[in-house]
């Protein structure tokens, strides 16, 4: 961790912290130890405000700043930052100069707080980490039965395509295709098999899926 020893902000309007969840509470009790900013925020998503508490105790207001964007290596253009939804909570102060930055960055925000906040968190997780992982998957199948490099672009436009679907229609089970939208079972059962025959760990999470994309769909009807 960086050395906060002599990190003072006292005089500054804000301190963004941008650091691992787990590490929120240790560097909050040690800024705590100086003056800092009028305003502190975090970047943490499934965290709230209170994590912040030392430093409020000491007079400054606080909140949280989380992105709904995956920041998979470092962004340098701030106009990436446009259309992006941010969750704030904390301070009416904080929210204020929150609401500030989210506005010059063209995104949008809205306060979410209290016990919503982990499992907004982790929705985002689904959203992002949930769908690579699907699609790591899909590439993982392709290498092992060998097919075409032309296939991995296909497979790429079928998800893409199905965003899409469900950014149009706002409707998520609108974009769910395949023999289970189709109510054919028998052959989701089929291909189950044969999944079983060469990955079963791969087999039981499509059969989970597969059950919840039944749910999901009797559940649109």
């Amino acid at each position: 961790m960086v050395d906060l020893s002599d990190l003072s902000t006292r005089g500054h309007e804000l301190l963004l912290l941008a650091l691992p969840d787990p590490a929120y509470a240790q560097v909050a009790e040690e800024l705590a130890h100086r003056p800092q900013a009028r305003v502190v925020l975090h970047t943490s998503g499934s965290l709230g405000s209170s994590v912040l508490d030392p430093l409020r105790a000491t007079g400054s207001a606080t909140g949280s700043l989380h992105p709904l964007k995956a920041f998979p290596r470092p962004i340098p253009e701030v106009a990436e930052a446009a259309g992006t939804f941010f969750a704030l909570d904390g301070a009416a102060d904080a929210v204020a100069v929150a609401e500030r930055l989210v506005a010059a960055w063209n995104g949008q925000c809205a306060v979410i707080e209290g016990a919503r906040r982990l499992l907004y968190h982790f929705a985002g997780t689904l959203a992002a980490g949930g769908v690579g992982t699907l699609m790591a998957a899909v590439w993982s199948l392709a290498q092992r039965l060998q097919l075409p490099e032309a296939s991995w672009p296909g497979y790429l436009r079928l998800a893409s395509g199905a965003l899409d679907q469900i950014e149009a229609s706002r409707d998520p089970a609108a974009a769910i295709t395949g023999p289970a939208a189709r109510g054919d079972d028998a052959l989701v059962e089929q291909e189950l098999r044969a999944l079983h025959e060469i990955d079963p760990e791969l087999a039981e999470l499509t059969r989970q899926l597969w059950k919840e994309t039944r749910r999901r769909l009797d559940a649109a009807r």
